[in-house]
């Protein structure tokens, strides 16, 4: 699943053009895009450019989807209702897997929030209130786990 995407809309952004416009060092969005390339298990396009003292840096060039991603967690995104992340959160790995994820899967007496049928993947996203249930949630995903013998995602908001 370590494929280079490619997308139909040819819309690109920069992780520089990314820090430019929310204000954050790209040193930090470069740690972000990093994490999220990590956490999706996919890789965008890694360029050199040279900064204002003449040294060579890198930068992302990431499709509209995944630009989208680190924009939204940088402008507000903590604003919105943790429903709407979450179905903001699903969405964008459909668009960016270019997957279809069943929404509420039941799973024994549980219910996973994303789950894609072909890759056998469980994916979860977790509200801030799931700091507090961490055990809890990693008793019911192992449960779950053993009995559909998927692997799971979990993704904070």
């Amino acid at each position: 699943m370590n494929a280079l995407i490619s997308t139909v809309n040819p819309v690109t952004m920069t992780s520089r053009e990314i820090a430019e416009l929310t204000g954050k060092a790209h040193f930090n969005v470069l740690v972000d895009v990093r994490k999220m390339l990590a956490h999706f298990g996919i890789a965008a396009e890694k360029r050199a450019y040279c900064d204002s003292m003449n040294r060579l840096q890198s930068e992302y060039l990431l499709p509209g989807p995944l630009a989208s991603i680190v924009l939204e967690r940088y402008q507000g995104l903590a604003r919105v209702p943790h429903r709407l992340q979450e179905e903001a959160a699903l969405k964008a790995i459909e668009q960016i897997l270019g997957i279809k994820l069943i929404r509420q899967f039941p799973a024994l007496s549980y219910r996973i929030d994303g789950y894609d049928p072909v890759a056998n993947i469980a994916y979860e996203i977790d509200e801030p209130s799931h700091k507090s249930c961490a055990a809890k949630d990693a008793a019911r995903q192992q449960e779950i786990e053993a009995a559909i013998g998927c692997t799971f995602v979990r993704i904070s908001l």
